[in-house]
């Protein structure tokens, strides 16, 4: 969507959701969540969070 509120046309993409050394789990209703593996104390970290909607929308 640009700044006039105009949608431009869709386009194709792969995603890659995955993180090195991230465990990915699965629960129902299309969310997923990956977080490291080992977490050590006072190391920053990510949390990556996805709720796939429908087959086109995540």
């Amino acid at each position: 969507m640009n700044p006039d509120l105009e949608v431009s046309p869709s386009e194709v993409t792969k995603l890659n959701l995955t993180c090195k050394y991230h465990k990915l789990f699965f629960f129902p209703d299309g969310i997923s969540l990956s977080f490291p593996k080992i977490i050590e104390t006072g190391s920053p970290f990510k949390i990556i969070a996805n709720w796939l909607i429908n087959h086109t929308s995540l």
